[in-house]
């Protein structure tokens, strides 16, 4: 949702469907037994995605990959998105210019310190719109 191109969602993983081997990959639909919390994460990625300049057509530059963390920005001339990831079981610093911003996903804000670090929790992507860029709406 975040990356250059269409967004693509593989039948039933927004409502937590597993995937398996054959003859179970192609289960039917959960109707009635849905993972509400997954689905209401696709919707919220949904919504943030199309809100987007930067997410739809903006420049892709990455900023920072070791290990487990990887962070990227998405730009336009109105608006900049920093994309942040960390896959492990720990929480992680990277460090970038300082900048401040709200997490699209969370609604939390986001800053880097004076050094220009900034926390990204353990298992945890953020789509952070920085301060200063156009608002997107809700």
């Amino acid at each position: 949702f975040t990356m250059p191109g269409s967004p693509t969602i593989y039948y039933g993983d927004e409502v937590g469907l597993q995937g398996y081997e054959d003859p179970f990959n192609r289960r039917g639909f959960p109707w009635g037994d849905e993972d509400g919390s997954l689905q209401t994460f696709y919707q919220k990625l949904c919504a943030v995605r199309s809100e987007s300049e930067a997410l739809n057509n903006g420049e892709l530059r990455f900023l920072y990959a070791l290990g487990s963390i990887l962070v990227y920005e998405r730009a336009t001339a109105e608006e900049r998105i920093l994309v942040a990831v960390n896959v492990s079981d720990i929480g992680a610093k990277c460090k970038l210019e300082k900048f401040s911003g709200v997490d699209l996903l969370t609604d939390e804000r986001v800053a880097a310190n004076e050094e220009g670090f900034f926390e990204i929790p353990a298992k945890r992507a953020m789509i952070i719109r920085r301060d200063g860029e156009k608002k997107v709406v809700e």
